[in-house]
């Protein structure tokens, strides 16, 4: 059970570390430069993997889920660890999921 809350908090902090920073650079991309493509938001993904602030945030945010996931009152435990981790695994995994089909089918549709 150890191994399976480190890889849920590892999951959680990454996607917290890539979403939050990355729309944002994503959002001020498009309003800038007037990007309208995938090409944005790839932009705004290696922007964040390569800044400081994804490491900083990533590792803040995976010090607080692995304190959390070793809480002693079940109560706290599952407000504190259990819900954000799934809830942000879940929507890194979707925006994950969503950017490969997005980039699928626009390499189908160039050629």
């Amino acid at each position: 059970m150890t191994f399976a809350k480190r890889a849920l908090s590892v999951t959680a902090s990454l996607s917290i570390g890539l979403i939050f920073p990355s729309l944002f650079s994503a959002f001020r991309g498009v309003a800038q430069e007037k990007a309208t493509s995938v090409a944005a938001v790839a932009g705004g993904l290696l922007e964040a993997l390569l800044s400081p602030m994804f490491w900083i945030l990533t590792l803040a945010c995976f010090a607080l889920f692995f304190a959390a996931s070793r809480l002693k009152n079940k109560a706290l435990s599952v407000f504190f660890f259990w819900i954000p981790s799934v809830l942000f695994s879940t929507v890194g995994g979707f925006f994950l999921g969503l950017y490969v089909f997005l980039f699928i089918v626009w390499r189908f549709h160039q050629s």
